[in-house]
């Protein structure tokens, strides 16, 4: 028998307040489990434990046991797993035995034991979506044969490891799509996403707030990603989805929970300093707010606007880290009075420098790049003003993507991200449920903030950053075959 609670009570009712959801269970061991090893990754980080110490190791090897009962009693839950855990693999990535068989891996294995033994029958079959995917993977697999090839099979364990990473987040979408069951699943994954989200936004505005560091550079916050753009991204990707919830939910405690969410991980977010990430949320926030509802249109537009001007006309109004970082843009030469004092800043040189290079690397190997994670080997054929200490990573995905897997990857790439956008598009308008509309909002601004951020960094496929976004992609697909809404009938045990 399951303990019912009214879908008013949980913010989730349909828009004609028809009962879409009222058959929820309160009591949810899985979710629960999640959100505890989530928090104690959260409170080892904080603490600053070890990341082999026996702490750390214990709570690796508790949750791959429950992943490993999880995986074969009740696989519609293994989503829960691997959002509690993947953000934290590269700061926690908990070796059993070998840097091979760490817990990532352990998950990765498991969660295709998952796939296998769902027993609900196959309701989902393969769409346009899917496909696309399949042929964008088949040109990551070509492209890292490309790779093997150029090391002529030298470090071939570190090249499948390195292609295990690129292609974790994609399976973790054919994960979700194939063990998510019921709309019950679906905000067990919303929950998961953004506790798991809201506290990795803490431990970020902790850190800067404690930082004493003199330059931007060093006053940066990289937090569990170790990168201050990548934390930046991640916190981007999975604030929106919360300021989806807080626009359309009516419970004022759901909306109030949302919003804190959203406000935690934006004030993280601006510790890490990244002008993209900036872009990228006032991209998707304005998306959100225009889709949720007409009068918010003008407060959209005003928000953009001000954002645009703010830094000129009212810098007090931002805090003084995120004025700092919008004015590092350019820099003034005091050197040649008879040139002309503004220049671009380093990192926006090096930038443009690695774009032009990454054209070229396109321009050479048009159908077939150079290799997949090979445009930092290449680089220096390419960029001829390079020096030894200079950045060698792409900077941008798009670029990225296309000199290392060939132009079709590139196409096929720019293909699947504008399917997700329609299909979330017409699961937005052409549903009542809250819950439905609400994570098609939420999937189209995590979808604009990706995109935008995607400009400015190499971020489409690092397993501890977009495995929670591929979870929504698949949580879409599987509310797309969901029913409207949930019959009486249905909702015993």
């Amino acid at each position: 028998m399951t303990t019912a609670a009214s879908p008013g009570a949980l913010g989730l009712a349909s828009d004609a307040e028809a009962p879409a959801i009222s058959g929820i269970r309160l009591y949810r061991p899985a979710l629960w489990f999640a959100l505890m090893v989530t928090t104690g990754l959260a409170m080892a980080y904080r603490a600053d434990l070890a990341r082999g110490g026996k702490a750390v190791l214990g709570l690796g090897l508790l949750h791959a046991l429950a992943a490993s009962y999880i995986a074969f009693a009740r696989p519609r839950h293994f989503p829960l797993l691997l959002i509690a855990y993947l953000p934290y693999n590269v700061r926690f990535p908990v070796n059993l035995g070998s840097s091979s068989l760490n817990l990532t891996n352990v998950l990765v294995l498991l969660g295709i034991v998952a796939m296998l033994s769902t027993r609900r029958p196959r309701r989902q079959p393969f769409g346009g979506l899917e496909y696309v995917l399949l042929a964008f993977m088949g040109f990551g697999l070509l492209a890292i044969s490309t790779t093997i090839a150029a090391h002529g099979g030298r470090g071939l364990q570190t090249d499948i490891n390195h292609f295990k990473q690129w292609l974790t987040p994609i399976l973790v979408f054919f994960l979700a799509r194939r063990v998510i069951e019921d709309r019950e699943d679906l905000v067990d994954v919303i929950v998961a996403i953004l506790w798991t989200s809201t506290l990795v936004g803490a431990l970020t505005w902790w850190e800067g707030f404690t930082n004493v560091r003199g330059s931007i550079d060093r006053s940066r916050v990289g937090a569990i990603m170790s990168q201050a753009n990548t934390m930046a991204a991640f916190l981007v990707y999975y604030s929106l989805p919360a300021l989806a919830l807080f626009l359309r939910l009516k419970h004022r405690g759901a909306r109030a929970l949302s919003l804190a969410a959203f406000l935690i991980m934006v004030r993280g977010m601006l510790y890490c300093m990244s002008r993209g990430a900036y872009l990228a949320l006032a991209a998707g926030s304005a998306v959100v707010m225009l889709l949720s509802s007409p009068l918010l249109l003008v407060a959209g537009a005003t928000s953009v606007v001000a954002a645009i001007a703010a830094p000129e006309y009212a810098p007090g109004v931002i805090p003084s880290s995120v004025l700092t970082r919008l004015k590092v843009t350019t820099k003034t030469d005091n050197s040649d009075p008879d040139a002309s004092t503004d220049h671009l800043d380093s990192s926006s040189e090096h930038r443009l420098m690695l774009w032009h290079a990454g054209l070229a690397m396109m321009r050479a190997h048009p159908l077939t790049g150079v290799g997949l994670l090979r445009f930092g080997e290449v680089i220096d054929k390419y960029a001829i003003d390079r020096e030894e200490n200079d950045p060698f990573d792409a900077h941008e995905a798009y670029i990225k993507v296309g000199a290392e897997m060939g132009i079709p990857a590139l196409l096929t790439m720019l293909l699947l991200l504008a399917w997700i956008g329609c299909a979330s598009w017409t699961l937005y308008f052409r549903r009542t449920d809250l819950l439905d509309r609400s994570l098609a909002l939420g999937m189209m601004g995590s979808l604009v903030g990706l995109m935008v951020s995607c400009l400015f960094g190499s971020r489409f496929v690092d397993d501890n950053l977009m495995s929670q976004f591929w979870v929504l992609v698949g949580s879409m697909r599987v509310l797309r075959y969901l029913p409207e809404r949930v019959e009486p009938a249905e909702r015993t045990a």
